[in-house]
């Protein structure tokens, strides 16, 4: 999974590339780029430079094994959404262009993933102090959407009421309010009047929307303080994903990297080992003996020592797993000899502590062990004993 910039100039990478690295360290996720245009090869090439050169902080240390990428895309919405599908992209990052606002306004629109449109005045701030929230109205998501990208709460707000005065927007107008200036156009001086009053070199707000952006009231508003702001960066946020979304990406982020997928070579070389250690033999057939027996000995002598050491030296796991692996393959063949061996090994454990237990009869009167009354009574903190056994063999 990774963070994607979209640049189509020299400019739009210079910018977008601060904001990219800081993303990407805060999602811990890789950084790629998506440069806009087939032809621009020159570009490309730079963008790789500047990827390398930025190293995306502790998202490449946690990547080592999977590079950032760079490639070339058609200037067409569905294009960018398959490659951002393929890539499995959870943020896409544009960089405010004049020339090219219709465009990244139907992506932003349309776009399946989050997408961040950004007016860069500078470096992404490093104090919440700097960070600006549009409203009250949007503070909960805004607080979301900053400490996932910037690991930081919004410290300020732009202002506590005018936006919510939008809301009448959706009201048809009255005759006699019809003589009265538009008021999207007195929200839009009203938001720039305040963004020049409030906000310092180096600030940020967040204007935050969900997933059809342009059917929000506030949306032209935005879209005036993203083009037009002069002191502060300006972010609008489309949320295409829900919290529930959002977190199983997060796990499966994470079971990919416990559990990183295997090369070919290291498959054939488990299989071949799980298919070894599947074959029956007088060998396993002896150690299960051997292990059945020490466990007994433990049992007898309420040893839970003893009991550890038999369970080491009991091969039976590696049939069970070539039975999984079998079944994960439709590997038939396999499968018989792992349950002829799981077969073998069950009866000759139990021929043998049977055996074992004629013979203790003979010289010594047993008597029940804690350890004994502990198997016969099983809890469900044994289930998980056992679960978490399977895991990590898995």
């Amino acid at each position: 999974m990774s963070v994607t910039l979209l640049v189509g100039s020299q400019k739009q990478l210079a910018d977008g590339l601060p904001w990219l690295r800081q993303f990407a360290e805060s999602m811990k996720l890789r950084a790629d780029i998506l440069v806009l245009g087939l032809d621009h090869r020159t570009l490309e090439l730079r963008s790789q430079k500047e990827l390398e050169s930025i190293g995306a902080g502790s998202a490449k240390q946690a990547t080592a094994k999977s590079p950032n990428r760079v490639e070339r895309v058609e200037a067409d919405v569905e294009a960018i959404s398959l490659q951002l599908a393929k890539w499995d992209s959870r943020l896409l990052l544009m960089v405010d262009d004049v020339d090219d606002d219709r465009f990244q306004a139907t992506l932003f629109d349309r776009c399946a993933i989050k997408s961040v449109w950004l007016s860069s005045k500078g470096t992404p701030p490093e104090s919440s102090r700097h960070v600006f929230s549009i409203d009250d109205s949007s503070d909960k998501v805004t607080r979301w959407i900053s400490r996932r990208l910037l690991g930081m709460d919004p410290g300020l707000h732009l202002d506590h009421e005018w936006l919510t005065e939008l809301a009448k927007l959706s009201e048809p107008p009255s005759d006699s309010e019809s003589e009265h200036p538009d008021p999207i156009d007195a929200a839009i001086e009203k938001a720039l009047s305040l963004e020049r009053q409030r906000c310092d070199p180096g600030d940020l707000i967040w204007v935050p929307f969900g997933s059809k952006p342009s059917s929000e009231p506030h949306y032209k508003v935005a879209r005036a303080l993203l083009g037009q702001s002069t002191q502060a960066s300006v972010a609008l946020v489309s949320q295409k994903e829900s919290w529930n979304q959002s977190l199983s990406a997060s796990v499966r982020y994470w079971a990919s990297h416990v559990a990183e997928p295997m090369d070919r070579e290291s498959r054939l070389e488990l299989a071949r080992s799980l298919e070894e250690g599947s074959e029956p033999s007088l060998e396993f057939l002896g150690l299960i003996s051997a292990a059945a027996m020490l466990a007994a000995f433990g049992l007898l002598q309420n040893s839970a020592a003893v009991i550890i050491g038999a369970m080491l030296i009991a091969p039976l796991m590696t049939p069970i797993m070539g039975a999984g692996l079998s079944l994960a393959h439709g590997n038939r063949p396999l499968f018989r000899r792992s349950m002829l061996s799981i077969g073998i090994g069950f009866a000759g454990a139990f021929g043998s502590s049977f055996l074992f237990g004629l013979l203790v009869r003979l010289v010594h009167h047993p008597v029940v062990t804690d350890e004994m009354w502990g198997r016969c009574n099983p809890s469900p903190l044994d289930f998980c004993v056992g679960l978490v056994g399977g895991m990590a063999a898995s």
